[in-house]
């Protein structure tokens, strides 16, 4: 399995931007990469960093990672 980069959906970036904005942070402090399996273009995840934390998360389901990524800064994981 090659692993290769890919692109954030147009909803999917949509959705993280109102989530970042909602908790009083700008989208741009964040960066964002894709990463999907060449074969297997459903096995997605998404790299999502700031100076103050990262994580990252399965998007095979198109946006609802940004669920856990809300409840993430919610808590203060990217503080």
């Amino acid at each position: 399995m090659r692993v290769q980069r890919g692109e954030v959906s147009e909803a999917e970036r949509s959705a993280f931007d109102r989530v970042v904005r909602a908790g009083g942070r700008d989208p741009a402090e964040f960066r964002l990469e894709v990463f999907t399996v060449e074969d297997a273009p459903r096995l997605r995840t998404i790299h999502v960093a700031c100076g103050h934390g990262a994580a990252q998360y399965d998007a095979a389901l198109g946006r609802t990672w940004t669920l856990s990524f809300a409840e993430h800064l919610a808590r203060g994981c990217f503080h």
